[in-house]
C-alpha cells in the first residue's frame, strides 16, 4: 500500500516500517534504517515526524534553532543550528520519555540504553534540511515557508 507522509514522499507501508539491509562502498552488508544510522534514530524521527501536530513542532524548533544561531569561530550557521536542536531535541525527548517512568527498572534501563544510541546530530540535521533554509540561502532565493 502507498502512502505519502507528512513531508509528501511517497513510500510502501513496508518501507515506513521495516528496516533494510544495504551495501556500504566496501560491498559490506549493514543495516539500514531508511536514511538513518540505527534504529533508535530511525524510530525517534518517526514518532517526531509521523503525525501533523508533532512535525509541525519539531520544524518550529528547528526553525527557533536556526533563527537562534550564527555562525561561529569554528562552525558555519547550519553546523551551530545543527548543535543547538540536536541538544534541545536530546532534553526534550529524554524529559518526554522518563516523564511516563517511576524509579530504576528494567523498562527504565533498556529506555536509557536506547536513548544513548539516538543520534540527535543526524535528526538535527534531517530536519534542518527539510526546512530549506541553508539551501535557499546559498542559493540567493527566499526561504520555503515550511510552517505552512
Amino acid at each position: 500500500m502507498l502512502s505519502a507522509d507528512v513531508t509528501g514522499i511517497v513510500t510502501t507501508e513496508q518501507e515506513q516500517r521495516v528496516p533494510c539491509y544495504r551495501e556500504d562502498d566496501e560491498g559490506v552488508n549493514e543495516m539500514a534504517y531508511g536514511n538513518f544510522s540505527n534504529h533508535p534514530t530511525w524510530l525517534v524521527h518517526l514518532w517526531m515526524t509521523n503525525e501533523s501536530h508533532s512535525y509541525l513542532e519539531a520544524i518550529t524548533l528547528t526553525m527557533e534553532a536556526i533563527e537562534g544561531t550564527c555562525s561561529s569561530e569554528y562552525l558555519t550557521h547550519q553546523e551551530e543550528a545543527e548543535r543547538q536542536l540536536a541538544s534541545v531535541l536530546e532534553d526534550s525527548i529524554d524529559g518526554q520519555c522518563f516523564s511516563e517512568l517511576e524509579g530504576c527498572s528494567l523498562a527504565s534501563d533498556l529506555l536509557s540504553s536506547a536513548i544513548q544510541d539516538v543520534n540527535w546530530n543526524q535528526i538535527a540535521r534531517v530536519l534542518i534540511d527539510e526546512t530549506g533554509f541553508f539551501q535557499a540561502h546559498s542559493a540567493g532565493t527566499s526561504t520555503p515557508d515550511v510552517l505552512g
